[in-house]
């Protein structure tokens, strides 16, 4: 069995280099070979010292992929994972640290329950001490979010209903063979606006995917200063409101139009 570890990445050489370190101590299930595939979204490689550094004594495939934009990226990680003959293709991203059960936890709970897709929980690792009142808040927020999604998650498993768990691709795993079976990719025409992995989630479920959640498999995501302020929070809930929404509800009707309305409202008293 073989298994492609993808990660996209564009010039974030510390982060990436935490990444990459966590995968030295990442345990390998028995009876499988990994591959790493590496794509950075440039016209040009910046990481390969990292690389060599931390994945020298591994088998690596880093290329770049010079249209900008996540979803290309993503498409040419499963594009690597096909040509090497993999049976299974995972994401997590170039912000996150891997705990080192973490594959083994993904491929027992893909393999042993014949999913197609399978997600697992994204935790938060602490806000750094120089961090302003305002950055700790938000960081306050994200950790309250993260429990809990991981305690309905959790709750769902426990009840046999993880199919209705969304997965996104910051701790992902799917069946290669599901890929070549429907052809489902990330679509490149969302560029920047994000939500790529809630529209391949989408279409996958739409073309027969089995999907499910792994608890115990953990990745860990660091919120650099940029992220913990109001604007990008703002703009990382539109862009992903739009996509989910642009997926949903491909033609307006008036039922949708009193959806969208009810949403606003109720969004309005929340974010009070």
């Amino acid at each position: 069995m073989r298994i492609c570890i993808g990660v996209c990445t564009r010039n974030r050489p510390q982060m990436l280099r935490e990444l990459l370190e966590s995968f030295a101590t990442l345990q390998i299930p028995q009876g499988t070979s990994v591959i790493f595939g590496i794509v950075e979204n440039n016209s040009v490689k910046t990481s390969t010292e990292i690389i060599a550094d931390c994945l020298g004594n591994h088998e690596v495939i880093y290329q770049v992929e010079p249209q900008l934009g996540i979803p290309y990226a993503r498409n040419h990680v499963l594009d690597i994972s096909e040509q090497e003959g993999c049976d299974f293709t995972t994401f997590v991203d170039d912000d996150e640290v891997v705990d080192p059960m973490w594959l083994v936890e993904l491929l027992a709970e893909i393999t042993s329950r014949e999913l197609d897709l399978i997600g697992g929980p994204v935790g938060i690792l602490p806000v750094p001490d120089n961090s302003s009142w305002i950055q700790r808040r938000i960081h306050s927020y994200l950790v309250r979010q993260f429990e809990r999604f991981a305690k309905k998650n959790a709750a769902r498993l426990a009840s046999g209903e993880d199919y209705l768990v969304p997965i996104y691709t910051g701790n992902w795993m799917i069946r290669n063979a599901f890929l070549e079976a429907t052809g489902v990719r990330f679509d490149e025409g969302l560029g920047f606006s994000g939500g790529e992995d809630v529209q391949f989630y989408v279409a996958a479920k739409e073309a027969g995917a089995k999907t499910g959640w792994a608890a115990r498999a953990i990745v860990t995501e660091r919120m650099s200063p940029e992220r913990l302020t109001l604007s990008y929070q703002f703009r990382l809930g539109r862009n992903l409101s739009l996509s989910s929404f642009h997926s949903k509800y491909p033609r307006l009707n008036v039922r949708v139009v009193g959806r969208v309305i009810g949403s606003i409202v109720y969004m309005g008293c929340r974010g009070l």
